[in-house]
Order: C-alpha cells, then structure tokens, then sequence
C-alpha cells in the first residue's frame, strides 16, 4: 500500500492503519472481538480518509467476520 504522510501526527497514515490492522487481527486470535472491532474501525477511517481501496476492503471483509463470529 501506497504510503501518506500526515503532516500534522509526523507519521505515515497508511503505517499507523496498518498497525491497528495488525492489532485487531492479533485481538481476533485472542477471540476478544470486541476489541478487534475497535481498532478494526480506527484502521477502516484513517484507510478512507486516504482513499486506500486494498486496506478498506480488508477491514470491511475482517468486520464481517468478526461480527459474525461475536
């Protein structure tokens, strides 16, 4: 995925989603859906708000699952 960087935070957005993505799929492990969801939806806004089509549709695909499986 391409990398943008935020100017505001100092960092790439696209890491900082990749992170809560690497999260929420470690939580997923855990069988803490709950918490997967959350950092799921962090990763879901910061991926739309840089029009970053391969990391929404993992998170909404990821979502579904989770959702289903809570």
């Amino acid at each position: 995925m391409p990398r943008m960087h935020s100017t505001k935070a100092g960092f790439c957005a696209s890491e900082k989603a990749e992170i809560f993505l690497e999260e929420a799929i470690e939580f997923y492990r855990l069988q803490k859906y709950k918490e997967a969801l959350k950092k799921l939806s962090e990763a879901h806004k910061i991926f739309l708000v840089y029009k970053e089509n391969a990391g929404i549709s993992i998170c909404l695909s990821l979502t579904g699952l989770v959702r289903y499986l809570a």
